[in-house]
């Protein structure tokens, strides 16, 4: 067909379209993930077509959130999606799939653009007189093979991948192989490890034949390769007898959640290249995890990757000239152990320098790459061959430079200007989700025992950050998060409350404006404790009185850009009885623990506080701590379960008991039915179990109630306190121990933590209830040591509440008309 009229060249921003199949959980799109983020806004606004499916992922849905717009092709004809990304007007449009699967180069042969670009998916040409340009490098496409591409070579000055940069390195944490030792992989515990995660259709018998060979000449050692198919497996270890080599030196690496694959690594001392078609994403991700490679570039662009990659990591003496060098060099280094220990060192010491992983640093490469190719076709100049000459330096805002700790942050979206601090870029540790893969769709799951996230959570990185000190209380707050943490929390479309009665402070987390910031809001509330939270009202108990707090915006009205608006209206006065867990009945009765009393209550017009019920062994409702009640759990609109760290009857006498004397007892039959705990608290129903934090472990679980046996689900590095829900996810708050209070010292936490070479930390863990495997997290810092209840709010993006140390409470009058 003939091509599409050129553009108007009038607009002040470049259009550029991206087509791929990809835009799901795959392995390319982790590579991609954060470069339509980091495209500049002044200059582009970026356009994706996707041809692929839906598959809900977290990496689908923040392309959408990152693009300017975004639109699903499936189900169009050629001509319809076409038209489709014609009628956006994008001045370059840049094919991410090319003959690869779900794919359709039909829609460029139909010139939706004025320029067609063919980069990433596709290493080769695709001999397409539509496309006009490839992105490459001088490596992967040596001047010499220009005559061998219809496209015309965009050369970028470091290496032609782009990669992730806010993924979380393994590699970093000081724990990781002992978290992960090599018995769970199957791997002999003295052997030495070459390892090869490529698909196994790209392993070619002469590659195979120098592996072998390899594995001869190095006896202490196995070949660790990806698992593909079982058909596979059983031909390559038949391939292996045939050449003398005992077929259990191959051990096969199942296919695993990517945060695990990556934490493999750790034990692969040798990555090995194949050689028609190179190591692509796990040629990066064994460079990301401090691994050597060595690889043998062949003459196409697909067999000259590794050199590439290794090029951008400044490792040129890794890449060999013939087979018997790579040979040479792979026994060489398994042989001399110091001088594989010296690369080693040198790629984990200088990880985040390289170009390779400098993403800002390639997106900015690529942006020139876009303005000079337009700017020739504004002058009407046919497509030409193109080196971008590399950026002298990123600037600091966009990103760090010569620092091992590179650390990307996005400042967390002020509330009301009442706090202003800065979130994270990190997941799991260092520096960001771990969701590299091995050039494929990774599933499966881990126990929480074995997850490498909840050790890298254990030493997350420090980022100073500031505070709006316009607010009632200037002290400092100090946020950090995960990087996926708003982005989640925007796409299930609810909120968290906390409390932290040891700062007297109601925190309310929501989504911000744009998909990498939160909104976090706080008032003060002398002590506040208890909470009980739906989507128009908040419980909150402080030091003598039990606040309800009521929503004053109607449906789809916005306060300062918040969806609700919580304003304290009805405050009973009940003294300092020390409530604890809060929550409504099926009556719309407020009931709560009343801790000092060691009993349910309820309030009352004329008293402090109406009990309701103790537990059997209370001799009395006296104003005596004795076994420290604390936990309410409803089921049905009813109490049900409460916690107690002991069953003592004698002031203070739970003290004695805080190691291993806590109990849940069923309200109904006055029943002990779990003993043994470490202080629980937060009892919960959902589900149809009864969930139980163990505090004085750090362990969230649930009761098995026909053993009367609590069954641990996952460890969080702090004292468990305040627990919500939501899907299949549970929301866990974590304490610091109190400095020199006997509380919270000398509980089995402290030797928990000191195995694991940890301090505890104050936040929140997102666990996943099907694995125990911790999703996301949130920590504070600074002045914040303690939390004591977590609640969700359903369907509230973001909220807000007035306290009483502004005059704003008294200016905003709300009518009931």
């Amino acid at each position: 067909m003939p091509p599409c009229p050129p553009h108007p060249t009038d607009t002040q921003k470049l259009r550029i379209g991206y087509i791929a199949g990809d835009f799901y959980k795959h392995a390319l799109t982790h590579l991609m993930l954060e470069l339509f983020a980091l495209h500049d806004r002044t200059q582009f606004e970026i356009f994706t077509y996707s041809l692929g499916p839906n598959d809900g992922s977290f990496e689908r849905q923040k392309i959408e959130a990152d693009s300017d717009k975004f639109t699903d092709l499936r189900g169009l004809t050629t001509a319809a999606a076409a038209e489709k990304i014609y009628s956006d007007r994008p001045h370059i449009l840049v094919d991410m799939g090319a003959y690869t699967q779900h794919s359709n180069p039909g829609i460029l042969a139909m010139r939706p653009a004025p320029i067609q670009i063919n980069y990433l998916t596709y290493a080769s040409t695709m001999g397409a007189d539509y496309i006009d340009y490839i992105i490459t490098d001088n490596t992967v496409t040596p001047p010499r093979l220009a005559e061998f591409f219809t496209e015309k070579f965009i050369c970028l000055p470091d290496s032609y991948q782009i990669n992730n940069y806010r993924r979380v390195c393994p590699a970093e944490n000081p724990q990781v192989k002992q978290q992960n030792p090599k018995a769970k992989y199957g791997l002999p515990e003295d052997a030495f490890v070459f390892g090869c995660f490529n698909y196994s259709r790209k392993i070619e018998p002469v590659m195979f034949d120098v592996w072998m060979r390899i594995l001869q000449q190095v006896p202490d050692s196995v070949l660790w390769l990806l698992e593909c198919n079982p058909e596979a497996t059983q031909n390559l270890k038949n391939e292996a007898q045939l050449r003398g080599i005992d077929a259990n030196r191959l051990i096969f690496a199942p296919r695993l959640l990517q945060e695990e694959h990556l934490a493999r690594h750790i034990w692969i001392d040798l990555f090995l290249d194949t050689l028609y078609c190179n190591a692509h994403t796990t040629a990066s991700d064994a460079l990301w995890m401090g691994i050597p490679v060595i690889t043998c570039p062949g003459e196409t662009f697909a067999a000259r990757v590794g050199a590439s990659l290794l090029n951008a990591v400044n490792l040129p003496e890794s890449i060999v000239n013939n087979l018997a060098e790579y040979e040479q060099l792979a026994i060489h280094l398994a042989t001399h152990p110091q001088k594989l220990q010296q690369l080693k060192d040198y790629l984990n010491e200088n990880r985040r320098q390289f170009p390779l992983f400098d993403t800002p640093r390639t997106v900015k490469h690529i942006e020139s790459a876009y303005l000079q190719v337009w700017e020739r076709f504004r002058s009407h100049l046919p497509p030409a061959a193109i080196q971008i000459a590399p950026i002298a330096e990123i600037p600091e805002e966009t990103a760090a430079k010569n620092r091992l700790n590179f650390l990307q942050n996005s400042a967390i979206e002020p509330s009301n200007g009442k706090i202003q601090t800065q979130i994270n870029a990190a997941k799991t540790g260092q520096n960001g989700q771990i969701n590299a893969s091995a050039g494929t769709d990774i599933v499966g799951a881990s126990s929480p025992q074995s997850s490498p996230q909840i050790e890298d959570i254990l030493n997350p990185p420090r980022q100073a950050v500031t505070v709006d000190r316009s607010n009632a209380n200037s002290e400092e707050i100090s946020v950090i998060a995960d990087r996926d943490f708003p982005l989640w929390l925007k796409e299930q479309k609810f909120s968290i409350a906390c409390t932290t009665y040891q700062t007297s402070r109601l925190i309310l987390i929501g989504a911000g404006a744009e998909t990498d910031r939160i909104s976090i809001h706080w008032r003060i509330f002398d002590r506040a404790m208890g909470l009980y939270c739906t989507d128009d009202r908040i419980y909150l108990s402080s030091k003598y009185q039990l606040w309800q707090l009521n929503n004053v915006l109607e449906s789809g009205n916005l306060y300062q850009g918040c969806d609700r608006l919580y304003i304290p209206r009805i405050a009973h006065t009940t003294g300092d009885i020390d409530i604890h867990d809060i929550a409504v009945d099926k009556n719309n009765r407020i009931i709560f623990i009343s801790t000092l009393f060691n009993c349910i209550a309820t309030t009352s017009d004329r008293h402090s506080c109406k009990p309701l019920w103790k537990p059997p062994f209370i001799s009395q409702y006296i104003n005596e701590d004795r076994c420290h009640l604390n936990g309410l759990a409803m089921v049905n609109g009813e109490a049900k379960y409460v916690t107690a760290s002991s069953k003592s009857d004698v002031v203070d006498g739970w003290r004695d008991r805080r190691k291993n004397g806590g109990i849940v007892i069923d309200i109904a039959s006055n029943n002990i039915i779990v003993t043994g705990l470490s202080m629980p608290h937060s009892p919960r129903w959902y589900r149809d179990k009864l969930w139980v934090l163990n505090s004085g472990r750090g362990e969230l679980g649930y009761v098995d109630l026909e053993a009367g046996k609590f069954e641990a689900v996952a460890f969080c590095p702090g004292y468990v306190r305040g627990l919500a829900f939501w899907e299949n996810w549970a929301i866990v708050g974590l304490s610091k121990p109190r400095g020199g209070d006997n509380t919270f010292s000398g509980l089995e936490l402290d030797d928990l933590l000191a195995a694991k070479d940890a301090e505890s930390r104050c936040g929140m863990m997102v666990i996943d209830l099907n694995t125990g495997a911790i999703v996301h997290w949130l920590r504070f810092e600074g002045i914040i040591t303690e939390l004591y209840d977590v609640q969700v709010i359903s369907g509230v993006k973001k909220p807000m509440a007035l306290g009483f140390q502004t005059e704003e409470i008294a200016q905003l009058i709300t009518l009931e008309i």
